[in-house]
């Protein structure tokens, strides 16, 4: 068995970064592994890894090492991840659930390939700031879901009907590719009212190019899981708002966002 001592009374100091403790330094260069926060996990065929519900606060190194590069849905919720160095390893990336972090910023590298960032019952309330980092970070970004955040006035947290539009006309202005909110469809309405605000403010919208079709996530050498791009997550089947419109209600069950309203 191996002994146990104090690193700290031997002059060894840990050595870790935003990917959690990678090996801790015994002094003199010597080294020793320590384990991990997370058992390994294997990528799922549909090119799926779940980190879900482990109260973490940094990822494990290796852990991103060998499934970044065939990941396609990654699903950080249930967790206190503040740091997202990591996610650099995930070149294939298409979704991304950070539910449940209790964020209150979000700084993420560039994720070319992100197409649905699920973000919902955090702490966020700069909404400006996120859509500005999200808008050079996620250029291809297609369904975003911010439910639950004060940033995101809806019947979830008390925001009006005047407040919750405003909020959907401001996100899809900053974020010309979305096609969804908080998984409720943008209308062409919403899209004319964000065209109108961007050209209020000279602000030149990029072309919408919408969700990948057929798109076959490329995987890595060597590995022998077959991965296929995800769909956007299912809303529910929660009640239909009563008339006179509004917010949508709040999901029956879990985190699963509601509805659209009806037109």
């Amino acid at each position: 068995m191996p002994r146990l001592f104090n690193l700290e009374a031997f002059g060894g100091k840990k050595k870790q970064d935003d990917e959690g403790p990678d090996y801790i330094s015994l002094g003199q260069g010597q080294t020793s592994r320590t384990p991990p926060r997370v058992p390994p996990k294997t990528v799922d065929a549909s090119g799926k890894l779940s980190v879900a519900w482990r109260d973490q606060a940094r990822f494990d190194k290796q852990l991103s090492i060998e499934a970044g590069p065939v990941t396609v849905t990654l699903d950080l919720s249930h967790n206190r991840f503040r740091s997202f160095g990591f996610l650099r390893r995930f070149t294939q990336l298409e979704t991304l659930v950070l539910d449940h972090n209790g964020l209150t910023t979000l700084k993420i590298p560039e994720i070319p390939t992100l197409e649905t960032l699920w973000l919902n019952h955090n702490d966020l309330t700069d909404l400006e700031a996120l859509l500005t980092h999200l808008s050079e970070v996620t250029p291809e970004l297609v369904h975003l879901s911010l439910l639950g955040n004060p940033c995101a006035p809806s019947f979830l947290n008390g925001g009006s009907l005047s407040q919750y539009i405003h909020y959907r006309c401001v996100t899809t202005a900053a974020l010309p590719s979305l096609v969804s909110i908080d998984c409720s469809p943008i209308t062409a309405e919403e899209r004319d009212q964000a065209d109108a605000l961007n050209g209020s403010r000279g602000t030149r919208a990029k072309p919408r190019r919408g969700p990948k079709s057929g798109k076959s996530p490329k995987v890595s050498q060597g590995s022998t899981a077959a991965v296929s791009p995800p769909p956007p997550p299912p809303p529910s089947t929660a009640a239909t708002p009563a008339r006179g419109g509004g917010p949508p209600p709040p999901p029956p069950i879990g985190d699963v966002p509601p509805p659209p309203p009806p037109p």
